[in-house]
């Protein structure tokens, strides 16, 4: 018989034979389940109160001093648990449920029509009524976005590896696949223990095969809002103008009443300099405005196009370590010739295994900027 135990968001499957029985830890206490004539006998200690929920072969446990609950499911019909059939498809959702129109049906009073909706482009795997039937690596979870190479899903007795393009999915009595099922390959066997130790061991190691930062924001540069030069310029030289044309007909009345030449220029010199001024040095501070302003904007492209090139080389980085890594996962066929029938031993290759990079940014950039290419 074939028993489910979940508990404090994990789960347990294990397989308890006619006449045996098997000691277990339910909620940090030790339990005893054996299985005679037919019929489950569970032994706990007196910190678990144990109910069951109707005839569906589920018995809840609940521990009296803390409250925490424990969900034991039996399946009646062990046959095809540790058997699994390749499956290719080019279906982007693939779902399980209930109904007869689900690509996996699963016969199951806990499980609905389209209960469970797995997407291979996304690699990712929702459980639509969040019901805690789902879990990923032996933890019970509502939806998973970043299923790995060789992540283990269950849904109750149903198991599903995924390798690349290739689907593996076990062989249960109560449930139903339709998929184009691999001809050509025989019946999997049951995962070798020492094959999931390794498997594992290197999976453990995988770093997420999605890449996720946040784009740091440019330094921001005030641009200089000016008005057209003659704006600028033309009141000073207006000014510069009129204090000239007076301080002329100063100098003139002055020349015409006996005065030297000697004592009226320093009038005249006054105006002639403010004129020079702003025909000059206004339009020189413009320029230099100018190209200061283009040697920040300069700077600043060349500062961030800097960063933006350490963030390509970090992301080219982390994905040949991820291939690296996944290249492990599926070893030489002489390494493992052994176990040439087992599902974790397809070589890479087989399939397409995507490598994914999410940057996201909380800025606006303009068309204009010189940046906006870049980012």
């Amino acid at each position: 018989m074939l028993i489910k135990l979940i508990q404090e968001k994990r789960t347990e499957t294990f397989i308890v034979e006619e006449g045996t029985g098997r000691t277990i830890s339910i909620l940090n206490e030790t339990c005893r389940i054996r299985l005679k004539d037919g019929r489950i006998l569970l032994e706990v200690s007196e910190s678990l109160k144990a109910e069951e929920a109707g005839k569906i072969g589920l018995t809840v446990l609940q521990h009296k001093e803390s409250g925490f609950k424990a969900v034991l499911i039996r399946f009646e019909d062990d046959q095809g648990w540790d058997q699994f059939c390749r499956y290719t498809t080019r279906k982007e959702i693939i779902t399980a449920g209930s109904s007869e129109t689900d690509d996996i049906r699963i016969i199951h009073p806990l499980i609905k029509e389209h209960h469970i909706a797995l997407n291979l482009r996304e690699r990712s795997i929702r459980d639509t009524f969040s019901s805690g039937v789902l879990s990923v690596d032996n933890r019970i979870v509502n939806e998973c976005n970043d299923l790995q190479i060789t992540s283990r899903i269950e849904v109750l007795n149903l198991r599903i590896i995924l390798a690349g393009d290739i689907l593996l999915a076990n062989t249960c009595g109560n449930i139903r696949v339709d998929l184009d099922a691999d001809v050509q390959a025989d019946l999997l066997s049951h995962i070798e223990p020492d094959v999931i130790a390794n498997m594992n061991a290197v999976h453990s190691e995988l770093p997420s095969r999605t890449f996720r930062e946040e784009l740091e924001e440019p330094e921001q540069i005030m641009l200089l809002k000016r008005m057209p030069l003659i704006l600028t310029v033309g009141p000073a030289v207006t000014m510069a103008m009129a204090s000239f044309v007076t301080s002329s007909f100063s100098l003139w009345n002055g020349l015409m009443n006996g005065r030297q030449l000697s004592e009226m220029i320093p009038m005249v010199m006054l105006p002639v300099c403010m004129l020079m001024s702003s025909l000059f040095w206004m339009p020189m501070q413009r320029m230099y405005e100018r190209h200061t302003q283009k040697r920040q904007i300069k700077h600043r492209i060349m500062s961030y196009s800097e960063y933006l090139d350490d963030l390509s080389a970090r992301i080219r980085s982390y994905e040949e370590t991820y291939r690296k890594m996944a290249e492990m996962i599926y070893p030489p066929d002489p390494a493992y010739s052994r176990y040439a029938s087992d599902p974790f031993a397809v070589r890479l290759g087989t399939g397409t295994e995507v490598f994914d990079i999410q940057l996201s940014q909380r800025f606006s950039i303009s068309h204009t900027d010189g940046l906006y290419q870049r980012i």
